[in-house]
């Protein structure tokens, strides 16, 4: 197992209030060669299942190295930025994911791969209705949300006709990319605990939901919208499958988790896919305070930002576990050093 990873990551001091990163969709990477893959989509037949794959799901990329110059003036504001440390051996996101996933859909909608009956606890009741689709459960597994995958660099980007190997098409970069050491997290874009959209999307979202008005949010600059999304579409699912309580209760947690995903892609994926076509849209995931071991800063960065940063991580009970760094530039190699400047533990 890798030992260290990193974010390169613009200082942003309410990060360390509400510990949100961003996961990129399609249409937000920096590279226009990502999740496109070789040949025509429109010769292939496959079209819908690449909407159905690259547009339900976004990317959060780490690095293997913490002194990249040019990761620290790309990613880090220009060396005014931070760099944060994660425990590999630790869950990076607060929200649960688990491997052994089963995806369930309405039987008119299970087209082929054939289907599993449902037979356990909370959604036997439905069977009649809902089914395990097993080509989708398949290619869930392999996607393998929530836990860190290498990037691996090529000179040939990925086939279509590779399809049923999925996971390949979202780690695989220009081998001009090297550099980078990349590693990366895939997230269901339905996972995301926060959203930011452009004020055009609000009405898709609030149709998307019986109670749409009462979604929490905040306005931004610029005509956007923080969107708290995910309790109301919770609130709905159990107005639907009140059977479902018991399980979130009593954290069964694979259950209850497969049961929300159905709701939540049945209800609200297309939606999310066609707000994520505009790159203004951001989705946030939390990540674990646990997770989180040290924090580099930035040589440019200001001295007032540096103690603004400091208690920001003082005044966070979660974060006292954490370690900072301060950068400096070598006076004589084109190299990084880093100093401790604050430890609580």
């Amino acid at each position: 197992m890798i030992e260290n990873i990193y974010k390169y990551s613009p200082l942003r001091e309410d990060f360390f209030d509400n510990l949100l990163v961003r996961g990129s969709q399609k249409f937000s990477l920096n590279d226009p060669f990502e999740l496109t893959p070789a040949g025509s989509m429109r010769n292939s037949g496959d079209e819908d299942k690449c909407i159905n794959s690259y547009f339900d799901y976004s990317v959060f990329s780490v690095s293997e190295t913490h002194n990249n110059l040019l990761m620290w003036s790309h990613y880090a504001d220009e060396h005014k930025g931070i760099v944060i440390e994660f425990d590999p051996s630790k869950p990076i996101f607060e929200r649960y994911f688990h491997k052994d996933v089963k995806a369930y859909n309405f039987l008119s909608q299970i087209k082929d791969g054939g289907t599993e009956t449902i037979d356990e606890g909370v959604i036997s009741c439905f069977d009649h209705e809902i089914a395990i689709d097993v080509k989708e459960s398949k290619k869930r597994r392999d996607i393998n949300t929530g836990f860190l995958h290498r990037v691996r660099y090529n000179r040939n980007r990925p086939v279509i006709d590779q399809y049923e190997n999925i996971l390949e098409h979202f780690l695989i970069k220009s081998d001009e990319w090297i550099y980078e050491k990349e590693h990366r997290v895939i997230l269901p874009l339905f996972d995301a605990d926060t959203i930011v959209v452009h004020e055009c999307h609000l009405d898709r979202l609030y149709d998307a939901t019986m109670q749409g008005m009462n979604i929490k949010f905040q306005e931004m600059e610029d005509d956007m919208y923080l969107l708290h999304i995910d309790d109301i579409l919770m609130e709905d699912m159990l107005h639907f499958f009140p059977e479902a309580m018991p399980y979130k209760e009593n954290k069964s947690k694979n259950e209850f988790k497969s049961l929300s995903d159905f709701w939540k892609d049945s209800t609200y994926s297309q939606n999310l896919r066609e707000i994520s076509k505009d790159p203004r849209t951001v989705f946030l995931y939390k990540v674990s305070p646990k997770a989180i071991k040290s924090v580099y800063i930035g040589c440019r960065t200001e001295k007032q930002d540096v103690e603004n940063f400091i208690k920001k991580i003082e005044g966070n009970a979660s974060l006292q576990h954490v370690d900072i760094y301060k950068a400096s530039a070598s006076s004589e190699r084109f190299e990084l050093s880093f100093e401790p400047i604050f430890r609580l533990s």
